[in-house]
């Protein structure tokens, strides 16, 4: 790939701008979060209690993975971002080899709309490179996913999935997914490897630091409503105009967010199933709507999303039905950078993020996004409107 004259000088510049925003902007945002919760892991205690030497401390919202990676923190406490913002790096060179195995003459337009698609784009730019946060490595180890799934590795997909839910939970429902095939049905050795590294990693961890490890769970759980979360609209029209059965919902679906989350990955799962859809289709609309029906609607958790849809257009056949597909969901992720962006320019001008003259953006961003969400979905119909085909489950 670096034998390419305009994909080696494209690598050098990317390093050095990622390296410099990574850099200059310092410990800012959940970064700042990360270092307190390391500086107490890094002594030899419990990231996860809610107190520290008699002061009360924020419990680590995330799995073991997060806490390993903290200990580079010791050589330098921007180690761990810089690690964050690499990411961009490799997910830039694994779209490039994508690209190169669907066309042969790679063009400089195909290395720009590389860089629009994942490293350059601005939910990227603030969320891993400028905040540091660690969902960059998530997205990293899911488009890994997509490259060992695409190679029919099923073993080491579902390894790399399970390794991306001991840093956050969310990796492990990907992996019903990644297991899917349109031909041979529900890969075993994909779900197998999954639950096995991610069953491996929480037992190691609960023999070094015990049951509190499974907080992260219970912080999730017990969580309102935030931002792009298409709850997060609903409980502000509950909050004014409230009247008994909407009320009821609202709150059943807050407090078993969960539930409707499984519900959403079932669903998903035994549509794409039965009506035999390709693992790429299912886990791009999977992903999406688990995120947006997540009550805990944060930018940086679409990464992961967003990382697929770079993926998808990449390596498949330009006007092909997949590649149309993908770009029919671009909409969705201009929406992603944009509301990053002014989510970014707020903290910047008003010294608070979306807060203030900026509230509106917070109270009312899931609205448009929501909308949106279905207009790409209803221009991508074909996926729902599918029929089913099997009449047994068939595992390989």
């Amino acid at each position: 790939m670096l034998k390419n004259k305009n994909v080696y000088f494209t690598f050098i510049l990317l390093s050095i701008v990622i390296f410099l925003l990574t850099f200059f902007s310092g410990e800012v945002n959940d970064y700042s979060l990360y270092l307190k919760n390391w500086n107490i892991s890094n002594v030899g205690s419990n990231p996860w209690v809610t107190e520290f030497n008699g002061i009360s401390v924020r419990s680590s919202s995330y799995g073991p993975l997060h806490t390993l990676i903290g200990y580079l923190a010791l050589i330098n406490p921007l180690i761990p971002k810089i690690l964050f913002g690499g990411t961009g790096l490799i997910v830039f060179l694994l779209l490039v080899s994508a690209k190169n195995s669907v066309i042969k003459n790679f063009k400089k337009n195909d290395l720009f709309i590389i860089l629009l698609l994942y490293p350059l784009f601005p939910l990227t730019i603030i969320t891993a490179y400028i905040y540091g946060i660690n969902d960059s490595i998530v997205a990293l180890l899911v488009i890994i996913a997509c490259k060992t799934r695409q190679q029919k590795k099923m073993l080491i997909t579902g390894a790399v999935l399970g390794l991306g839910a001991l840093l956050k939970f969310y990796p492990l429902l990907f992996l019903t997914f990644f297991s899917l095939s349109s031909k041979k049905g529900i890969s075993l050795k994909c779900l197998l490897s999954g639950i096995t590294v991610f069953c491996l990693g929480m037992s190691f961890s609960y023999f070094i630091w015990g049951i509190e490890i499974l907080n992260p769970l219970m912080f999730g759980a017990d969580r309102t409503p935030k931002l792009l979360s298409i709850l997060k609209f609903f409980n502000y029209i509950n909050d004014y105009y409230s009247f008994y059965l909407f009320d009821y919902l609202i709150n059943f679906l807050i407090d078993k967010n969960s539930v409707l989350i499984l519900v959403v990955v079932f669903a998903i799962f035994i549509h794409g199933y039965m009506a035999e859809i390709e693992w790429e289709y299912i886990s791009i609309i999977g992903t999406l709507l688990i995120l947006a029906t997540y009550k805990v609607g944060h930018p940086q958790f679409y990464l992961s999303w967003t990382v697929l849809l770079a993926w998808l257009i990449t390596s498949s056949v330009p006007g092909s039905e997949k590649n149309l597909f993908a770009w029919r969901l671009v909409p969705i992720a201009i929406y992603l950078g944009i509301f990053q962006s002014v989510y970014f320019l707020s903290g910047l001008i008003d010294n608070g993020h979306l807060k203030n003259n900026w509230q509106i953006v917070r109270d009312l961003g899931s609205v448009p996004f929501l909308f949106i969400i279905l207009f790409c979905l209803y221009n991508n119909k074909f996926f729902f409107t599918k029929p089913w085909k099997k009449k047994e489950i068939n595992f390989w």
